[in-house]
């Protein structure tokens, strides 16, 4: 999960776009796991984790539950297949 590009980091590098493909805003992961309305499955999102690195890279603090854990680190899982869907299509995500 710690490898997954953004599109804002991606386009950043490349020169191209930097937008959200859901909703057209800044596309950072930040934005892509924890607020985009509009990324597929949304409405499945827990909620956002006080620590930036369970944020970020799914590592859990040591008074986060292991349900909590589960459904943290598959909601990011979530989040990087669908960008890579978004990116790639279905044929290669």
């Amino acid at each position: 999960l710690g490898s997954t590009v953004s599109p804002a980091y991606l386009g950043m590098a490349r020169g191209t776009d930097t937008s959200c493909p859901w909703c057209g805003k800044l596309g950072t992961f930040m934005h892509l796991a924890w607020h985009c309305k509009a990324l597929p499955d949304a409405n499945q999102r827990p909620s956002m984790p006080t620590s930036w690195l369970e944020r970020r890279l799914a590592w859990p603090q040591h008074n986060t539950s292991i349900s909590r854990h589960k459904r943290v680190l598959q909601w990011l899982a979530h989040v990087q297949q669908q960008v890579l869907l978004a990116r790639h299509g279905s044929a290669r995500a």
